[in-house]
């Protein structure tokens, strides 16, 4: 029969899956009375709710139907105000955060100058920032919101006139400098006298009196609630529960480590603390309490470190207990621990699992653990990347194991912060697709949805219009959200020619510089700006390629179909121009919702079903604050953007994303207070010191940080008793890892503290013991731990047959990656290192030109990392996001040349003229920076341009003529190979256009040559490295039998590369493109400027000087990554073989260069 029971029942087991056995059992062994009534669970966490949603389908009646699941506060709000009527209890309380939190905003200001709160008047007079007042204001409210739960007495107190606390137990006066929270208190409750019984810690006295005194209206109470999954809880939501029990059922499922009461074990440091607590206390005249001085010394080591929490929660239970024993006798407990099994047969996970519940300290003689055990590893990797690399790996290796059976909703994944890990397991998990061998479902959960949807992400950067500063990327990543696309007519095909067109046109950032001006910047500074770039892609699209027009140069790329899009970015730019202004004028509640509302309907096309949602989710979000406000007083209070969009964003990120937790795949999520929930698998990733236990940064004015009481809640004591949580949780293995090592140079790094006390545990407690009998060894944790090499390719994951099958029970690193395993399994290769080996030469098609050799001079030992290995270092393009300041080595070149273009072929009278013209055009392009700062770098350019053009001018007057493609050149190479060299030659010249033959070569560039000596003594030393540019061309002019010179023009000086014999240039293409194909097998050892030092000066020191560097000069190993990757030092170089390479490379263009009598 059903029957309508009351009481409190208080279920005690080790294991969660046991707690929920028995509650569906009791369930469905006793209905509730009405079939159309909810059960109602109290858990703390969705994953909990989705679990038991899990087994409830799985029982037999395969449905999970009419539960409701809810959160404590939220579960007791509506008991109170079902019980004391609603006309009592207000559905939000105004002593509530978010209420409150806004009268604070309102009256702080007036109460700021009172002498009483010159501690708070004092932080926010510290910043004009407007969100310090509200930043206080939210801070206060918490703080009253935490003491409503956890110290009402103090509350209480202090409305009654009483500046003082309870402190340990007795009275204390507040500390100094802190008497205005108890005074702050008194006036917001003066406020809110005709409220004053509203607040939380009122209305729980009145709820608890209600219910033991008299019966509640029918119904006001749910028939059974049952409490699950809960580690902790406030003192004051157990005797909200208890007095519920009076007249419904109570079931409270709790999930107990340990069999044996242990709400006495602490640690050794505590107990420390617990003596010097009790030496005050006898000095007092207080009785001496029961002597503890051993009681750390008989307990579960883990279990006093980590269990702080669950031990006050048990002892506050044991608390409740024996005062419900002595009053009434509606309480019940029932233990449903595990029987003990003998320790010598279970893994090493389940011996520490049965330590704890049975609370044995540690033994006098380590236990003997036989080898191999897996149930805990440990895994160290260099870098968050790599760690999620390894588990990817190590979790195949598991689902492989037929004795662990293992599905992939089986495995949970934690880390301290999901967000910082989310990257790196898209990368990993992510790439690739659902049919591969190697692919494993997975899901994230516990992201905060501003971080994972693009239209709350582009809503946060529209609100943040007024403090950005626009730049390229900021713009760009607006347009990579598909609603701004379609509310300005864009489409993703069109961004990589918009994108092109901004970096052409100059624009870095600033929309103008009227807004550059609100910034602190002069009030022209409209040059690199969004208004600058578009006029000139207008002008350019209007005009083409032309003279400039009000001082501005057109862009002349816009043009044809697609200068439409031109437009449509001025569209874009002109509604963040307007709204920019719009939103800097502070307006009241309901005018910024209207005004948020109009700011998506300009900027964002919503028409995704799921962008709907979310924007629903937005408009119900800004409703309920309106609504909050308007309650509190501020309906007609205008309030800045800054505090808005602060408030806003906030309430948007505390929006997880966690749909798909126990989806069926392997779960990825935070690491989180109480979701205790069984896997077979429990991974735990990041547990680096310092970022575990997680750092809680308590206000300065938090008093319960002082006094602390059981039931209290600390961030670095939920994580030591999540720690806990997850190793009692874990049925078959427990997976823990962190960065360990350092990706720079290798040097350890230590773990949490928490894995370090779980490692010395284990050193403590067990022997490692070699399968059979043999003599116990002493490397425990050296069995258990894996250290990971940098690299996934690395050879030490491939030291096995290749056809051997990677075991979970096996130490040796492995890997599951077949890329790179293929690599490895080259059997054609000799076995001696690969690095002292040349590769295989890679087929190609018989071809190369002069710039490709040209480029080989210049960094040989780089074309076998581009050409063969397809491995660049160079730094990632990256669109420019300010103004030019300094311009690197290759711009400066540039901007030279065309300054020589401007002024080398005009009379001297007219240099000044035309130089200023073309400094002119330049700034109106966007090339120079602002100001003083152009005007400086024009004039350090000034000199070496005069200087190249009057060295320029200094040779014989001939006649230019169009470039020449010579013949195809055969070069016959080593292993009956023919390389095909074609040569496109430029800068040639004969006495008049249709006067042949050629006379020479004229090229021209920076600085050429270093001088030596002065006056007539002046010698001339090449710069090698700049001369390499021009030496493949001259030798195919040569080989063609055009025996002309090389001219080079150069800032100080011009030299010449002197005509060659036909055959002579033919050997010498012939042994440079030898060369350059021998660099696609093996690194060459040949820097440049290194080379040519030691060619000019056999000098072994400073070739050294030159490729290391000095105290003066930096070296040309660092100035190319290759370099310093290939040969890292000096003597890596082999000085012999440089020799030898310098020697046929480099040796006969140093000797064929002369300064040219018309130049001297």
């Amino acid at each position: 029969p059903m029957t309508a029971l009351t009481g409190f029942t208080i279920l005690h087991a080790n294991r969660a899956e046991m707690l929920r056995d028995v509650i569906l059992a009791w369930l469905a062994r006793d209905p509730l009375s009405s079939p159309l009534d909810d059960e109602v669970f109290l858990v703390q966490s969705q994953g909990m709710a989705q679990w038991l949603k899990h087994a409830l389908a799985e029982s037999p009646a395969g449905i999970a139907a009419a539960l409701d699941f809810q959160l404590p506060q939220g579960f007791l709000w509506r008991c109170y105000r079902a019980v004391l009527g609603e006309d009592n209890v207000p559905a939000q309380s105004p002593f509530d955060k978010a209420p409150l939190s806004w009268r604070l905003y309102r009256e702080l200001p007036a109460w700021l100058h009172e002498p009483v709160f010159a501690p708070l008047a004092r932080f926010v007079e510290a910043d004009a920032d407007p969100r310090r007042l509200y930043q206080l204001a939210h801070q206060l409210a918490d703080l009253y919101d935490q003491y409503q739960s956890y110290r009402a007495d103090w509350l209480a107190g202090w409305e009654n006139g009483h500046d003082d606390i309870t402190r340990h137990g007795r009275p204390a006066p507040l500390p100094e400098g802190e008497c205005w929270q108890a005074e702050l208190w008194r006036r917001l409750a003066g406020q809110l006298a005709s409220a004053r019984h509203t607040h939380r810690a009122a209305v729980h006295q009145r709820f608890v009196a209600a219910l033991r005194e008299s019966t509640p209206p029918a119904g006001s109470l749910p028939e059974r609630v049952v409490v699950f999954g809960l580690s902790a809880l406030p003192q004051q939501t157990l005797e909200a529960l208890d007095a519920i029990s009076r007249h419904s059922h109570v079931l409270m499922a709790v999930n107990n480590p340990c069999r044996y009461y242990w709400g006495d074990i602490v640690e050794g440091r505590e107990w420390l603390r617990r003596q010097a607590e009790q030496r005050h206390r006898r000095r007092s005249g207080m009785p001496d309490a029961l002597d503890d001085s051993t009681l750390y010394l008989h307990a579960h080591p883990l279990l006093a470190s980590w269990g702080r929490q669950g031990r006050d929660f048990i002892a506050l239970l044991a608390d409740y207990d024996r005062w419900q024993s002595a009053a009434t006798t509606h309480a019940q407990d029932i233990d449903l621990f595990d029987e003990a099994v003998p320790a010598g047969t279970l893994p090493l996970l389940q011996q520490v699992q049965q330590a704890v519940l049975e609370l044995e300290p540690l033994p006098a003689e380590p236990h003997r653990l036989p080898l191999p055990d897996h149930s805990i590893a440990f895994h160290v990797a260099h870098s968050p990347l790599r760690e999620v690399e390894i588990l990817h790996d190590q979790l195949l290796a598991m689902f492989d194991d037929p004795e662990l059976a293992l599905k992939p909703r089986d495995v949970m994944v934690m880390v301290p912060d999901i967000s910082s890990y989310a990257p790196f397991i898209r990368a990993v998990f992510g790439k690739l697709p659902p049919d591969h061998p190697r692919f494993i479902p997975f899901a994230l959960s516990d992201q905060s949805a501003v971080s994972t949807e693009p239209l709350l992400r582009a809503l946060q950067q529209l609100l943040d219009l007024p403090a950005l500063r626009l730049t390229v990327s900021e713009v760009l990543e607006l347009l990579d959200v598909a609603a701004v696309r379609r509310r300005f007519r864009l489409r993703e095909t069109d961004l990589p020619l918009l994108t092109r067109w901004i970096e052409g046109s100059g624009i870095r950032w600033g929309l103008s510089a009227a807004q550059r001006a609100e910034l602190g910047m002069p009030d022209d500074f409209d040059q690199n700006s969004w208004h600058f770039g578009l006029d000139r892609m207008l002008l350019g699209y209007a005009c083409g390629a032309g003279a400039s027009w009000q001082g501005m140069a057109p862009y002349d790329e816009v043009g044809g179909m697609d200068a439409a899009l031109a437009g449509q970015l001025a569209d874009l730019l002109s509604t963040l121009a307007h709204w920019r202004q719009c939103l800097q004028e502070p307006v009241t509640p309901a005018g910024w919702q209207a005004r948020i509302a109009a700011l998506v309907e300009a900027c964002l096309d919503i028409k995704d079903e799921h962008d709907l949602l979310l924007y629903a989710g937005i408009a119900d979000t800004l409703d309920n604050w309106v609504a909050t406000l308007d309650g509190n007083g501020l309906a007609g209070t205008c309030l800045p953007l800054e505090v808005v969009r602060d408030v806003l964003l906030g309430q948007l990120a505390d929006t997880s994303v966690s749909m798909r937790f126990l989806g069926g795949a392997v779960n990825f999520g935070t690491l989180m207070p109480m979701r205790a929930i069984p896997f077979k698998v429990i991974c735990l990733l990041g547990l680096n010191d310092g970022d575990y236990p997680r750092s809680q940064n308590r206000a300065d004015f938090d008093l319960m940080a002082q006094d602390y009481r059981p039931g209290d809640r600390s961030r670095r004591d939920d994580d030591r008793y999540l720690l806990l949580e997850a190793l009692l949780s874990a049925r078959r293995r427990l997976y823990l890892s962190w960065v360990g090592k350092s990706p720079r140079d290798n040097r350890p790094r230590p773990p949490s503290v928490l894995v370090e006390q779980l490692r010395d545990y284990l050193a403590a407690g067990w022997q490692a013991a070699p399968a059979g009998t043999g003599p116990a060894t002493t490397g425990l944790l050296a069995a258990l731990t894996t250290e990971h090499p940098l690299q996934p390719f690395s050879p030490r994951y491939f030291s096995r047959a290749p056809d051997a099958r990677p075991q979970p029970d096996q130490p040796p690193l492995f890997t599951y990656d077949s890329d790179w395993r293929a690599i490895h399994d080259t059997t054609d290769l000799p076995a001696e290192p690969a690095a002292a080996l040349p590769l295989p030469l890679p087929d190609w098609d018989g071809r190369t030109d002069a710039v490709t050799l040209a480029r080989f001079l210049r960094q040989p030992a780089a074309t076998f990392l581009h050409g063969r290995l397809k491995v660049r270092f160079g730094e990632l393009d990256e669109l420019a996001e300010n103004e030019p300041f300094a311009l690197d080595p290759l711009a400066t070149h540039q901007l030279k040349s065309r300054l020589l273009e401007a002024v080398r072929d005009v009379p001297e009278a007219e240099t000044g003229r035309h130089w200023h013209a073309a400094a002119t055009r330049l700034t109106e392009e966007g090339g120079l920076p602002f100001g003083a700062a152009g005007a400086q770098l024009l004039q350090a350019c000034h000199a070496p341009v005069m200087a190249l053009r009057q060295n320029w001018h200094r040779l014989d007057d001939l006649t230019d003529l169009p470039p020449l493609t010579l013949p195809p050149l055969l070069l016959p190479l080593a292993g009956d190979q023919t390389a095909t060299l074609l040569a496109h030659c430029d800068g040639l010249q004969a006495m008049a256009a249709d006067s042949p033959p050629l006379r020479r070569r004229v090229m021209r560039t920076g600085r050429l040559a270093d001088s030596a000596g002065r006056g007539a003594d002046i010698r001339w030393i090449p710069r090698l490295h700049t001369l390499v540019g021009f030496w493949p061309a001259h030798l195919a002019l040569q080989a063609a039998g055009l025996a002309i010179p090389t001219l080079i023009v150069g800032e100080t000086v011009t030299l010449q590369l002197a005509p060659l014999p036909a055959d002579e240039a033919r050997h010498c293409l012939q042994v440079l493109a030898g060369y350059w194909r021998q660099a696609h097998g093996e690194p060459l050892p040949l820097p440049c400027k290194t080379a040519g030092v030691w060619l000019q000066q056999q000098d072994a020191s400073a070739a050294r000087q030159a490729y290391e560097g000095g105290y003066h000069s930096t070296g040309e190993r660092a100035e190319s990554p290759a370099l310093a990757r290939l040969f890292p030092a000096f003597e890596d170089l082999d000085l012999a073989r440089l020799d030898a390479l310098a020697t046929d490379l480099y040796a006969p263009l140093l000797a064929s260069v002369t300064v040219p009598e018309s130049a001297a």
